[in-house]
């Protein structure tokens, strides 16, 4: 059987396991809203390690399935709030420390479920979903990837890049909205001078605008890799999620084998076997932006025709037989 760690409302998982039931390929999906707190026992002896966990009132073992899909999802362990422990006469700082220790402890467990699935077959690692973006980059350099010039700091005057440049979140895309506000911290375009000298703000990344003549959004999934080019209409839109997709070319697109390469060595270096890459290309060289190691496909498999959801299923199933 194959296990699916993964959330509710993801259109790609839910095609995926489509084409699963199609296969009539036995599987066990869990999604993140479902796995908190389902692990009962772990067993460590000598001979075999054992994680059972519980769901729709049934007992697995981890070990009992054939491959682990971490797509997003998660066992998730959540410690009770620090009002919960003892009695009332305990002092609050005591039921804080109390607190405090059971979270580390929680900790240690998903780190070692996370490396316990790791020793298994599986594909990509649910402690990875949220690469970090300056190890990437780093990583890229070492494999020989172009990369933006990019600075992070924390005074303007130290902003050394020129001309043109935009600013993101060093970590994740943040945006949350409620009815009156929306929080917004995507990819955004600005002009150096516009940012004063004498401004300091908390720690942010700037990088060298690239000029755009491609835009590549590619998907790997093992040995496969699916790219699409995206001509925007609009050369004005820095992030392509801000646009008009039905008013931008997007066209199934061939990458350089070396380009190819290169990536499928980066996602080996950081311990991943799936996930979506930004490039961009300038007319001259393929620049390499970011990874999402949780993004998104059906978006690419959509407009490229490329069926992604199927080859996943298949990848699946033919682990799903090996005795």
């Amino acid at each position: 059987m194959i296990l699916i760690l993964s959330e509710q409302r993801d259109v790609s998982t839910d095609k995926v396991c489509e084409w699963l039931d199609f296969y009539n390929t036995p599987y066990l999906r869990l999604d993140e809203e479902w796995s908190t707190n389902i692990i009962q026992k772990i067993n460590i002896t000598n001979q075999q390690i054992d994680v059972f966990f519980e769901y729709n009132n049934q007992l697995y073992n981890i070990i009992d399935f054939k491959i682990i899909w971490c797509r997003r999802g998660f066992f998730n362990i959540i410690p009770p709030p620090p009002s919960a422990y003892l009695n009332k006469k305990i002092p609050i700082e005591a039921k804080k420390l109390f607190h405090h220790q059971l979270s580390e402890e929680r900790h240690s467990l998903f780190d070692f479920i996370g490396e316990f699935i790791v020793t298994k077959n599986h594909i990509n690692d649910m402690r990875k979903y949220n690469s970090n973006k300056l190890i990437v980059l780093q990583q890229a350099i070492k494999i020989g990837l172009k990369i933006p010039e990019t600075v992070i700091c924390k005074k303007a005057e130290d902003i050394t890049l020129t001309n043109r440049i935009i600013t993101k979140t060093i970590k994740d895309v943040f945006r949350r909205k409620n009815e009156k506000y929306l929080f917004d911290l995507c990819v955004r375009s600005m002009q150096r001078e516009a940012i004063k000298n004498d401004d300091e703000f908390y720690y942010s990344l700037f990088q060298h605008q690239i000029n755009r003549e491609i835009e590549i959004r590619s998907f790997v999934f093992q040995k496969n890799i699916f790219s699409m080019a995206i001509f925007p209409i609009d050369k004005n839109i820095t992030d392509i999620r801000d646009g008009d997709a039905f008013s931008t070319r997007m066209v199934p697109f061939n990458l350089p084998i070396q380009i190819i390469t290169k990536l499928k060595k980066l996602l080996k270096n950081i311990g991943l076997e799936s996930a979506s890459i930004d490039l961009i290309y300038d007319g001259n060289d393929f620049v390499f932006l970011e990874l999402n190691p949780a993004g998104q496909f059906d978006y690419v498999s959509v407009r490229c025709n490329y069926y992604i959801e199927r080859t996943i299923a298949n990848n699946l199933t033919k682990y799903s037989t090996i005795n």
